[in-house]
């Protein structure tokens, strides 16, 4: 889909595959690589600390971005 240059997508990558959209879609995708990197580790019983090396080394911005969210579902699981 091609926009005229006077309007811009603000859908971000909700059902919609344009020029604008295209960055969020690539950066969901990295999103769900990293949670689904997150959840694999944390089943097979690694450390908070070795996934947040892994993640830190794979998946830095994702690590700055959730990683009061990768704590607590660390603590919620080994409980």
């Amino acid at each position: 889909m091609t926009l005229p240059e006077t309007q811009i997508c603000l859908r971000q990558g909700v059902g919609c595959k344009c020029e604008f959209c295209l960055p969020w879609l690539a950066r969901w995708e990295k999103e769900l690589v990293s949670f689904t990197l997150f959840y694999t580790l944390e089943e097979e019983g690694k450390s908070l600390l070795f996934t947040c090396e892994r993640l830190h080394a794979e998946h830095t911005d994702l690590l700055r971005t959730h990683h009061e969210h990768f704590e607590r579902k660390h603590i919620e699981h080994k409980i």
